[in-house]
């Protein structure tokens, strides 16, 4: 294969209608950006869609941006009173990309925001911190750990792990990362850990899997860590690497030693946090993979690529090893629900469930622009 690009997005969910969830996700909104004379305006037409709670870009070129400076904290100010919105601006060719969080705008409706700068005595709070620790990068939202983009929590593949709801409930299975945190948990799957991106056969080896024989993807390094108070972002470079079966090793392999390891292919894995207006939180990940040495295939197989493990509670069913009751519902965009969305294509799935005496979920949507 050539390069090609894989995004996602995961909106991460502490409560939520299924009406209102629909249109918590969308990007590529036709918005228009146009310098007038008492300042940089943008227009925001709801087109053919409904927007709620809803991140939205701008590209502003270079001509239209003039001597405006967008660094620093940034507000759309809507001409004629409503809400103001935070935005948040980062170079983009010759020009720049604004992004802000649109809380509410009824399709077929628009409004015109005019751009100000702004300036704190001290930081504003709802600020999305991105900070690399150690090894691993950690997301936050005002000090609070949001999730971990962990690179030593499993064997063979970096993973997000914990995923944690506002009141921090973790959204993902702890076991066998943390195998005595709760008590009873099922002990299916251990190579189910976090939220990771993989393949079960990629030129005929498995990466999906743990154990003598798999591949491994290894993160080599971060780039373009941002904090914002629209988003947060970074950059992980990641090689995917056939196994050494001279050494069979199955722990994970230290810098020196994985060095002999060959590499099929390298991936850019760009990565934006959101905090939506009405506390949820979103994801959205971009997966670029570059072929090292000769052709890759993606092997037809349904372990891959996207996966997250959701804590028992979340489950539609369990395994028999757990103790913990499932209260989980699946559905997805085609409308089927439950077990009769495993195996099936559809643009987004959302799955939800009590969890410590709240209804919480997590859904995942396809991006328009991948590949079939």
């Amino acid at each position: 294969m050539t390069k090609q690009t894989i995004a996602t997005s995961c909106a991460l969910l502490n409560a939520f209608t299924l009406l209102g969830f629909s249109a918590h996700f969308v990007l590529g909104a036709r918005c228009g950006a146009k310098a007038q004379t008492r300042g940089l305006t943008v227009t925001i037409k709801a087109v053919n869609r409904s927007y709620r709670n809803t991140p939205v870009s701008v590209e502003i070129s270079k001509n239209e941006l003039g001597k405006t400076n967008l660094s620093g904290y940034l507000m759309l100010i809507p001409k004629g009173g409503g809400s103001v919105l935070r935005a948040q601006a980062e170079p983009e060719g010759e020009g720049v990309r604004l992004t802000f969080l649109l809380d509410d705008l009824p399709r077929g409706s628009q409004r015109v925001y005019k751009l100000s700068q702004v300036v704190f005595i001290k930081a504003p709070d709802k600020q999305v911190i991105v900070a690399q620790k150690g090894e691993d990068v950690e997301v936050s939202f005002d000090n609070k750990l949001f999730t971990r983009y962990s690179t030593t929590g499993a064997p063979n593949k970096p993973i997000f792990y914990p995923i944690l709801s506002p009141e921090g409930d973790s959204l993902t299975r702890r076991w066998p990362i943390e195998p005595t945190a709760l008590p009873g948990e099922s002990s299916d799957h251990p190579h189910h850990r976090g939220l990771w991106f993989t393949h079960g056969s990629m030129n005929g080896i498995d990466f999906w899997s743990e154990g003598v024989g798999t591949g491994k993807t290894v993160n080599v390094g971060f780039e373009e860590l941002k904090s914002g108070w629209v988003f947060g972002s970074f950059r992980a470079k990641t090689e995917w690497r056939l196994p050494n079966l001279k050494k069979a090793d199955t722990s994970r392999p230290n810098p020196k030693s994985r060095l002999s390891d060959p590499v099929i292919a390298a991936d850019t894995r760009d990565v934006r946090v959101f905090l939506l207006p009405n506390g949820d939180r979103l994801m959205e990940i971009r997966v670029t993979i570059t072929p090292v040495g000769g052709a890759l295939t993606f092997g037809d197989t349904k372990e891959g690529t996207f996966g997250i493990r959701l804590p028992d509670a979340l489950a539609v069913t369990t395994d028999k090893s757990a103790k913990i009751a499932p209260s989980g519902h699946i559905e997805a965009s085609t409308g089927a629900s439950d077990a009769s969305v495993w195996g099936k294509p559809a643009d987004w799935i959302d799955c939800w469930g009590t969890f410590n005496g709240k209804i919480q979920g997590v859904a995942l949507f396809d991006s328009p622009a991948n590949l079939r």
